[in-house]
């Protein structure tokens, strides 16, 4: 079984575009991420396995700040250009 952790994609390894997006979600996720997650955010983000219960908490919560802050269409119109 593998871990729950950030992986990072080989694939987009030497894609500025692709490290310059993460490097603006790790900002916005650090900056944004409420006190209730933090801890869990952070244990995820160094590697630490989370249960499976505290992991999906954690997505829903990172999915709807993403949806709140209207991520999903700044990163549609990078694409796009």
């Amino acid at each position: 079984m593998q871990p729950s952790y950030i992986e990072y994609d080989i694939e987009h390894k030497n894609n500025l575009d692709y490290l310059i997006q993460n490097n603006e979600i790790i900002k916005f996720l650090d900056e944004n991420i409420h006190a209730d997650y933090r801890e869990n955010y952070l244990r995820l983000k160094h590697g630490e396995k989370l249960n499976k219960s505290k992991l999906t908490k954690l997505q829903k919560h990172i999915q709807e700040l993403m949806e709140s802050a209207e991520w999903t269409k700044r990163s549609q119109k990078s694409e796009d250009s």
